[in-house]
């Protein structure tokens, strides 16, 4: 009974090591770009795929996730937007009008919160039907649903919708945070995080007189669907690239980067978003993801490619 007990403690003891224990940053100092409010056509990253985007008269965010649950929310509880710390945190970005809340899939990370930041702010929501039904949970129902790929003029913006796919799991993962799957009509909040499921994945072109942005939150793509799209600045999602296969990095460098001709990469989803967005932003913990091997191969194609590469934590701006 004794040893028993032991591994038991044994075990858990280096659970709770694995998911505290983060790559450092430092190595990577000399990335990270200062950060710019004073453009008015800039991009403010809120950890994971949330980035706002604004040119001073117009703002469009992707998915708006910031509640972040902990792990241990994740695992044992059923998680909701936090209304409070939303209402904070669009103080602390003093942003009191958004335009557009555009939900680039519908897992927890992303379309949470979706409804909630559109409801504060007096935004409307573009997004799947699985998202729409995450945000009538909520009583919200100002979205646009998109079936296939999509544009809409939004101020001075015109963005395009593109269907894509989720980032590559394993077969286990892939089946407890239901890729693939819809999320029906009948869902309620608060939920459990595998109840948040993710059938329709996109990614999204934004034009603008002052230049041309794409965003993509997962790490995957569908081969030759960006062939007519340019971009200066591309926002690259790189959760689980560093375990992927090294054919699969370079295609996916391939098809989002250098078929875009982007000129600066800005790697996004790399954070741990389950620690508070107010605290230090650090990549998620090694038992979850390679992030050094996700940034030894985007430093060598940037470099070979002559492209510019740029880290922001949480709460950054850039000008675009």
């Amino acid at each position: 009974m004794f040893k028993i007990t032991l591994i038991l403690i044994s075990t858990v003891l280096l659970l709770l090591f694995a998911v505290s224990y983060h790559p450092s940053l430092e190595k990577y100092s000399s990335y990270f770009a200062e950060s710019n409010s004073g453009s008015l056509f800039k991009a403010t990253y809120l950890g994971t795929s949330s980035i706002l985007i604004s040119d001073g008269k117009t703002n469009i965010l992707t998915d708006g996730f910031i509640t972040r649950p902990s792990i241990y929310s994740l695992i044992l509880t059923q998680i909701q937007p936090d209304k409070k710390l939303i209402k904070e945190t669009l103080k602390k970005l003093n942003l009191k009008k958004i335009d557009a809340v555009i939900s680039l899939h519908s897992h927890h990370d992303h379309a949470m919160d979706s409804a909630e930041v559109a409801y504060q702010t007096g935004a409307f929501m573009i997004g799947s039907s699985s998202t729409a039904n995450i945000a009538k949970s909520q009583d919200f129902h100002n979205i646009k649903i998109i079936k296939d790929k999509q544009s809409f003029k939004i101020g001075d913006f015109k963005v395009t919708v593109i269907p894509s796919l989720h980032s590559v799991m394993g077969e286990t993962l892939s089946s407890i945070i239901g890729i693939n799957e819809e999320i029906t009509d009948g869902f309620e909040i608060p939920a459990y995080f595998t109840q948040y499921k993710g059938a329709q994945t996109y990614v999204l072109f934004i034009e603008h007189k002052k230049g041309n942005i794409f965003i993509n939150g997962s790490t995957n793509f569908i081969k030759g669907s960006l062939a007519k799209y340019k971009a200066n600045t591309v926002f690259l999602g790189i959760a689980n690239l560093g375990e992927r296969p090294e054919v699969f990095q370079k295609e996916y460098f391939k098809e989002v980067v250098l078929s875009l001709q982007a000129k600066r990469v800005i790697p996004i989803h790399w954070d741990d978003f389950t620690k508070n967005i107010n605290k230090r932003t650090r990549p998620m913990p090694r038992i979850f993801d390679d992030f050094d091997k996700s940034m030894s191969f985007l430093i060598n194609q940037t470099q070979e490619n002559n492209i510019s590469l740029k880290m922001l934590h949480i709460f950054d701006s850039t000008a675009l």
